[in-house]
């Protein structure tokens, strides 16, 4: 191991709920919630509760694991220890390749939103920008947690006064309303696809090392920001039943990085539209933020047991892994100047479903003396199997094969080692024997 020194705990509740929130609003609400509505018809709602309760259960796994270890990785880490360290290889390319998906349709959004207000480009223009944003938001992530903590409050606030303003704004217009279909034509996709929405609950297990008291701030701040999305999912799509059919929203989403500000754009609201895309550009700014606070812990993780260059695992006297930020933002430009929004939103769901099966698989090895954790992970497991078998089979196909190959390729190169970084002196158990430091309240 390079490098064996901890990262800081500096992150307490309320930054990790904004931490949380920063990561599921702009996939959620401004992105490619849309496309799952669409899928649902008119049983969106029951779409949104299930894919809620399905990322509750796997969330209070995520957590009872990052309690129980409190390092960086994530389910890596996790299913290395509890399982097999060949299925935590799978784990950490899961992850990695679901949330690339991600940071590059998030980088897309944001890039396309700015290009808006710019004279036309060229066929390269959108690729090029979406690659100075991951650069740009790369170079913040460098300077440290506290100020990454800092510019996802901001932007979650911003996104919020915008989803209000949508609330408001685009509520109940009977004269434009559109009838909904009456029955979901495929529930289980729709289900699927909405529980991407909120599985920026994972941040917070993956950077587990970071956490101020983790057994009980991780699983809390996992419950408040899987409830909190819920309702506001249902409460920004409920109030728009009125005056919009989701077939709408997902070819507006189709067509444009910020479906909500072109539908108040498409009833004449322009400024509206241009606070709503401002929230927008808000949200998925932190979105990309916490996708790379999360990749470069799973990237250090993984290079401190030798499944990537032990390069990676070192910490700068700052106390941030610049080098695992720099692999992943790298990386990360070369596949947004490939793919677009739509065939990112569909990868990261084929990746990150398996990704939350190991999770709820390794929590089932954890002691559970109060015996509400199996059945919780049991839960978990069958929620992300059942909805993902509803996946096209090419998507989990090619998910499933890349993340197999990298593992596999890993392992030849570098087996992993014993090593790593324990929070709870070698075993893992209740207690964490964690590091008080300062809190980023956010």
């Amino acid at each position: 191991m390079t490098d064996a020194r901890r990262l800081e705990r500096r992150l307490g509740l309320s930054g990790a709920v904004i931490i949380g929130l920063g990561a599921c609003l702009g996939t959620g609400a401004f992105g490619g919630l849309a496309f799952s509505l669409d899928a649902a018809g008119g049983g969106w709602w029951l779409a949104i509760l299930s894919a809620a309760a399905i990322a509750l259960m796997s969330g209070l796994s995520a957590g009872r694991l990052a309690a129980a270890n409190p390092v960086s990785g994530g389910t890596y880490e996790h299913a290395t220890r509890l399982l097999h360290p060949s299925l935590g290889r799978v784990a950490g390319w899961l992850f990695l390749v679901a949330k690339t998906a991600s940071l590059s349709a998030a980088a897309h959004a944001v890039a396309g939103g700015f290009l808006a207000l710019a004279p036309p480009v060229g066929a390269w223009g959108r690729p090029l920008a979406a690659g100075a944003v991951i650069l740009l938001l790369g170079g913040l992530v460098m300077g440290g947690l506290r100020r990454s903590v800092a510019a996802v409050g901001i932007g979650v606030a911003i996104a919020l006064a915008g989803l209000l303003a949508a609330v408001v704004g685009l509520r109940g217009d009977e004269r434009l309303a559109v009838a909904a279909p009456a029955a979901a034509p495929d529930l289980p996709l729709a289900i699927a696809l909405a529980f991407v929405a909120f599985t920026g609950f994972g941040r917070l297990a993956t950077m587990g090392e970071e956490v101020r008291n983790p057994e009980r701030t991780i699983p809390r701040s996992i419950v408040v920001v899987v409830l909190a999305c819920a309702g506001l999912y249902l409460l920004v799509f409920g109030s728009l039943r009125g005056s919009v059919d989701p077939g709408e929203l997902a070819t507006l989403a189709r067509g444009s990085e910020a479906p909500l500000a072109s539908l108040a754009e498409s009833r004449g609201r322009t400024i509206l539209a241009g606070a709503i895309a401002l929230a927008g550009l808000a949200a998925m700014g932190s979105v990309g933020i916490n996708l790379l606070l999360g990749m470069s812990r799973v990237v250090l993780a993984m290079a401190r047991r030798r499944d990537l260059p032990a390069a990676f695992a070192t910490i700068d006297p700052g106390g941030s892994p610049r080098r695992a930020v720099a692999a992943v933002a790298v990386v990360t430009i070369l596949v947004a100047l490939a793919t677009g929004l739509g065939s990112a939103w569909t990868l990261s769901t084929a990746a990150i479903l398996p990704y939350y099966a190991i999770t709820n698989l390794a929590a089932l090895r954890l002691p559970d003396p109060r015996r509400i954790g199996r059945p919780i992970a049991i839960a978990g497991l069958g929620g992300t199997l059942l909805v993902a078998f509803h996946l096209a089979w090419s998507d989990l196909a090619i998910a499933l094969g890349v993340s197999v190959l990298l593992a596999l390729v890993g392992g030849l190169l570098g087996p992993s080692t014993s090593g790593g970084i324990t929070g709870t002196g070698g075993a893992i158990r209740g207690g964490s024997g964690q590091v008080r430091g300062p809190s980023v309240e956010g």
